[in-house]
C-alpha cells in the first residue's frame, strides 16, 4: 500500500529484500538542470495543492514533512 506517489512514499510490501517498508519524509524538489522542465512530480504537487492537500501548501518547494509513524512488533 502506498499512501502518496511522487516525491515521498510511505509504503508496506517494499520490493527491497532487506526491508518490509520504506519511508521518505521529504516533499518537493530543486530543479538542477533543464531535464527537470517537465517533471511529473511537480505537476502532481500543483494538482494536490489545488485540491487542498495540507502537505503541498507551499507547492513543490522542498519541505520536511512531519508524520506520526505507526509502529508494530515484527513477527520473527
Amino acid at each position: 500500500m502506498v499512501l502518496m506517489i511522487g516525491v515521498y512514499a510511505l509504503g508496506d510490501n517494499s520490493p527491497t529484500e532487506w526491508t518490509d517498508a520504506t519511508w521518505n519524509p521529504v516533499t518537493g524538489c530543486t530543479k538542477v538542470s533543464p531535464g527537470y522542465k517537465h517533471c511529473y512530480a511537480e505537476r502532481l504537487a500543483v494538482r494536490l495543492q489545488a485540491m487542498g492537500n495540507r502537505r503541498f501548501t507551499s507547492g513543490f518547494d522542498v519541505k520536511l514533512q512531519s508524520f506520526s509513524i505507526p509502529t508494530r512488533q515484527r513477527d520473527i
